[in-house]
C-alpha cells in the first residue's frame, strides 16, 4: 500500500492518501466523492506529484542506477515512494525500472 501524508494547501490539515487504492481521509472523498468513484483535489496532486517523480527517476535511473546516487540527488523519501507503488525496485545497491 502507497500511502502518503499530504497536507492541504487550503486548510493545513494533514490527509492520508492511498494512491494505489486512490483514496483520502479528507471529508470531502469520504462523504461525497467516495460514493460516485470521483476523487478529491488531494489525491489528484499525488498522483502528479507521482507522475513527476517517476519521470525524474526514470530519467536518472537511465544514467546512473546508484541507490546512494539517487538518495543523494533527491531523497530517500522519494525512493521509497517509488518503490512502494512498484515504478522501481532495488536489488544489491541498483535501480531498476519496472515495466
Amino acid at each position: 500500500m502507497a500511502t502518503v501524508e499530504h497536507k492541504s494547501e487550503s486548510s493545513g490539515k494533514i490527509y492520508i492518501v492511498d494512491i494505489h487504492a486512490k483514496s483520502c481521509s479528507c471529508p470531502d472523498f469520504r462523504y461525497r466523492r467516495a460514493r460516485f468513484g470521483g476523487i478529491c483535489k488531494h489525491i489528484t496532486a499525488e498522483l502528479e506529484n507521482v507522475h513527476e517523480d517517476k519521470k525524474e527517476a526514470f530519467s536518472f535511473i537511465l544514467g546512473d542506477s546508484d541507490a546512494v546516487a539517487f538518495v543523494e540527488e533527491f531523497d530517500e523519501e522519494r525512493l521509497d515512494k517509488l518503490k512502494a507503488i512498484g515504478a522501481i525496485v532495488e536489488d544489491k545497491g541498483r535501480l531498476f525500472i519496472v515495466k
